[in-house]
């Protein structure tokens, strides 16, 4: 696994249970005391946006059981796009009163974290919405048939929202089984990242390689370390990356070292293989893997550096029968037994997330300092989408990102939609909730 990289918490079916078509479920209101903070326009903005949600919320209690399944499913969909709106206008706002000042980092990462995942789990239903919406006309139609011949006399509006719930709560649980997608096969994946870099020609049966320690170890204590979070979908990936779903599928494209979050189990998505401990460190951020300095050489070359210098005396194993400390792996260069390199990009992102770790428990963290010194990724590429990484970036840490980390590394889509945007601010619900995780490691 990657730095800050844990389970994703999909959807939340039950606050769909709870939602019906009088009442939705409604986005984490924002803190008077905060919101009095904001400038008077963003106040202004606000009271807009949220009176707007409930002129759009106000429409269901309007809808009746003679009204068409299309005309209820286009109505949630309008109050669901108005309360996005809303959040996306909290979300500025907060980003506001960050950048000036008028509330803390902690208070800022607190009152964000909760809008971050509302507008996740709500912009997981629309698209659900969207996509399948032929097939929930479909279900809202025959979940109303059934329960009226169950019911003799009148039928109320409960009867809509019953149906309505019935026919969301299916395609959304479905929907969300299709994203997990089957079972991961690590032992299968373990191999065929072996085979990719050479380790079983230069390993005997039972062993495996650290990248890092340039050492072999016996195979349970070698992992396969994801580049990309396991629980990012692949239109994630797409939209961050800038790559379609046939480029992760092509089976040429190998070094991808990528295992996207539909949990696709195809051999071809690799990784790297670290020492059981090397790997959690990895995974905590508190090291990272960048390219070596100086002009970028075919194949590429690796180092391994520590961001977090306070556990540099750690203990992290032993060489030739003497104690070996965490500053001792600092700028080693990585030994590969084979061409096969993992690409770039993916190591990029996990050295931003690295550093967006770091951000995130407050600007003055000696480990972010320490990147913004030292010009740890020299190269220059199309790596990730400018646009989604900026808002990822702003979510996660409650900072902007120095001009220096991204110049030549990012790239621009072109797309003048919120989708970039919308994309880091889901993403920054994952990475946040990952954070969460790595901390009880």
């Amino acid at each position: 696994m990657g730095p800050g990289y844990g389970t994703k918490i999909f959807l939340v079916p039950w606050e769909l249970a709870r939602s019906t078509l009088n009442k939705p479920a409604e986005p984490p209101e924002i803190p008077e005391r905060i919101s009095s903070l904001m400038t008077p326009s963003r106040q202004s903005a606000l009271r807009t946006h949220k009176q707007r949600s409930v002129i759009a919320v106000s429409r269901l209690s309007e809808m009746s059981v003679e009204s068409a399944s299309s005309d209820i499913l286009d109505v949630k969909l309008a109050a669901m796009e108005s309360e996005l709106e809303y959040m996306r206008c909290v979300q500025d706002g907060l980003n506001e009163a960050r950048q000036t000042e008028k509330i803390s980092h902690n208070a800022f990462q607190r009152e964000i974290q909760p809008s971050l995942k509302s507008f996740r789990s709500s912009s997981s239903t629309i698209q659900v919405l969207k996509a399948q919406r032929p097939l929930i006309i479909e279900d809202i139609d025959e979940e109303v048939s059934v329960k009226r011949q169950r019911i003799e006399g009148p039928v109320d509006q409960s009867l809509l929202e019953h149906a309505y719930r019935d026919a969301i709560i299916s395609r959304v649980l479905g929907a969300s089984a299709k994203q997990k997608g089957p079972k991961f096969d690590l032992s299968t994946f373990k191999r065929e990242v072996y085979t990719y870099y050479g380790v079983n020609e230069h390993c005997h049966p039972g062993f495996g390689w650290c990248h890092v320690l340039d050492t072999v170890f016996r195979q349970k204590n070698i992992k396969a370390a994801h580049l990309v979070p396991k629980s990012t979908t692949s239109k994630e990936v797409s939209q961050l990356f800038g790559v379609s779903d046939g480029v992760l599928d092509d089976p040429r494209n190998g070094k991808n070292v990528l295992f996207v979050a539909k949990e696709m189990t195809d051999s071809y998505k690799l990784s790297i293989t670290l020492a059981d401990n090397i790997e959690l460190l990895f995974d905590q951020g508190t090291i990272a893997i960048v390219p070596m300095p100086g002009p970028m050489k075919s194949p590429t070359q690796w180092r391994c550096v520590v961001l977090d210098e306070s556990k540099n005396e750690n203990i992290i194993g032993t060489s030739d029968g003497s104690h070996m400390k965490l500053k001792d792996i600092d700028n080693k260069q990585l030994t590969f037994v084979s061409d096969n390199r993992p690409r770039r990009r993916y190591l990029y992102s996990c050295f931003m997330i690295a550093y967006l770790n770091t951000k995130s428990r407050g600007a003055s963290d000696a480990v972010a300092k320490k990147v913004e010194a030292t010009r740890f990724w020299p190269s220059a590429g199309e790596y990730l989408n400018r646009s989604t990484l900026v808002t990822l970036t702003r979510w996660v840490s409650g900072s902007e990102l120095p001009e220096f980390l991204v110049q030549d590394k990012t790239f621009d889509s072109g797309d003048t939609s919120t989708r970039d945007t919308d994309a880091g601010t889901v993403l920054g619900a994952d990475i946040c909730d990952a954070i969460l995780a790595t901390k009880s490691l």
